[in-house]
């Protein structure tokens, strides 16, 4: 993604990259709400939208969402996409320097950020750079993402292939993981703070069998978004596939 320079208004690129470290590979997204954005003490665009990750997200009228701006209470219009993602929408833009805070709250959790907006506009798309089939078990996809944009990135969706319905999400710094059968594949787009979405590019589990054990059947089947792995995406790979195939001890 792209950070401004708020002294001199120019790009500064800052590339989002899910790579290993000595860690481990990034991890999926963990129970709602793991993640909410604006991040605190973020500079969003004035057009921003208000965002909560988290995995096995309770029904929406668990949830509360609630934004002040300038310490007063502001009306958002808040839709539930899927298991993951809670997203909410101001009826106008915030003018610029204006103060928000966030708080999301849902059984036993609640997160709370503060933010001030920049003055921009954010009507350009991110952009989706790498959507790569890591692992494929219980038929779940785990899925290597990288994205950019020109303010910030809000995080990556997962639908079902041809359908407008979100069956994963997690922001930037995360895994993604979507349900999918074998031979089965789900779009995936990267999203900015201000809702905008790249162009999908499809993730698709392997065949019945492929790569099962180490080494096996790689190279073979689907090649949606397999092919020309980046090299932190070939090292999240490696750490998945030596995980699984490590031997389980016995109770």
């Amino acid at each position: 993604m792209y950070g401004y320079d708020r002294g001199v208004q120019r790009l500064l690129p800052v590339v989002v990259l899910i790579a290993a470290t000595r860690a481990g590979a990034p991890p999926p997204i963990s129970t709602f709400p793991s993640v909410i954005l604006p991040a605190d003490g973020s500079e969003p665009p004035r057009n921003t939208r208000y965002w909560a990750f988290g995995r096995d997200a309770p029904p929406l009228s668990s949830i509360g969402v609630a934004l002040s701006v300038n310490g007063n209470a502001a009306a958002l219009d808040v839709v539930a996409h899927g298991c993951c993602l809670v997203r909410g929408m101001l009826a106008a833009p915030l003018e610029a320097a204006d103060s928000g805070l966030l708080t999301v709250t849902s059984p036993g959790a609640e997160l709370s950020s503060s933010f001030v907006a920049f003055d921009h506009i954010d009507v350009l798309p991110p952009g989706l750079a790498d959507a790569s089939v890591l692992d494929f078990a219980q038929g779940r996809l785990v899925i290597g993402v990288q994205g950019n944009d020109d303010h910030e990135l809000a995080g990556f969706l997962a639908r079902a292939a041809g359908d407008d319905q979100v069956i994963g999400a997690a922001p930037p710094g995360y895994v993604l993981e979507a349900p999918a059968a074998p031979l089965g594949c789900v779009d995936v787009t990267a999203v900015d703070l201000a809702g905008n979405e790249s162009a999908p590019t499809q993730a698709c589990a392997p065949a019945e069998g492929e790569g099962e054990g180490e080494g096996e059947g790689e190279g073979e089947g689907c090649a949606c978004a397999q092919s020309s792995l980046t090299p932190g995406v070939l090292a999240l790979a490696a750490l998945y596939r030596r995980r699984r195939s490590l031997p389980r001890s016995r109770p």
